[in-house]
């Protein structure tokens, strides 16, 4: 099982959250938060940090900051068994953040969003398929725990749960 992060930036102030469209990796045209595969022997939040550095030019996060939100266990395709995931991702959020963000090789466009406009992000096909119930969550800072299947071609949601858990069980 592979094991990654995600943050979501959002200003409290205009209530607006901070995506980018992926250039490359899993999701390659999707709006997205930052984030990105944990390395064997590195702490998620360090990944994390490190994650942000790369992938949104000059902004960064600082661990001391960052909310953990969920966990999302996500099977890419029909047969792949309950309880081995193909992706294990913590997810974030911040209000906290440093310098402006800008294009990089893997995230382009990065754009403040109103919170309002995700399900229009959703609806036109813009977010990933079944991102919209636990982004909102992680914006709204209301712990969670889930799961989402997808088709093999990860075009399609074949079933997902994403439900009310406490803070402390968010362990990756």
């Amino acid at each position: 099982m592979k094991k990654a992060t995600i943050v979501y930036i959002v200003n409290p102030h205009t209530q607006e959250v901070l995506l980018a469209k992926k250039t490359r990796k899993v999701g390659v045209g999707y709006w997205f938060g930052y984030g990105g595969k944990i390395e064997e022997g590195e702490e998620a939040d360090e990944s994390l940090c490190g994650e942000v550095r790369d992938e949104a030019g000059g902004l960064t996060v600082s661990k001391e900051h960052l909310e953990r939100v969920g966990i999302m266990d996500f099977y890419n395709g029909p047969d792949v068994p309950f309880g081995e995931p193909t992706f294990r991702v913590l997810c974030y959020r911040t209000e906290t953040w440093e310098g402006t963000p800008s294009t990089t090789e893997e995230m382009a466009d990065p754009t403040w969003f109103s919170i309002s406009a995700l399900n229009d992000l959703d609806r036109t096909g813009e977010l990933k398929p079944g991102d919209l119930p636990f982004v909102l969550r992680i914006i709204a800072n209301e712990p969670f725990q889930g799961w989402t299947r997808f088709s093999k071609d990860e075009k399609e949601v074949l079933g997902q749960e994403v439900i009310s858990c406490d803070q402390k069980d968010l362990i990756l």
